[in-house]
């Protein structure tokens, strides 16, 4: 499990796709997702949103991925 992603080009190969035909876009779709807003200047963070308190423990980082604004475009 990646914490940081400071370059999602170096990532976004092994972001693999849905899992089976009940799955909605698999993580490829989050990559893309992180991809387009931190382009636009919108730091980002992939987590199970499944699993209790999920937004305090990205906050507390304790879970999750987090994907630094890209500054280089």
């Amino acid at each position: 499990i990646l914490r940081e992603v400071d370059d999602i080009a170096r990532v976004e190969r092994y972001a693999g796709a849905a899992a089976n035909e009940h799955s909605r876009g698999g993580m490829v779709t989050k990559v893309q997702a992180a991809k387009v807003a931190t382009r636009a200047g919108v730091a980002t963070y992939i987590a199970d949103g499944r699993m209790q308190d999920a937004v305090r423990e990205v906050l507390d980082h304790k879970i999750g991925t987090y994907f630094a604004i890209n500054r280089t475009e």
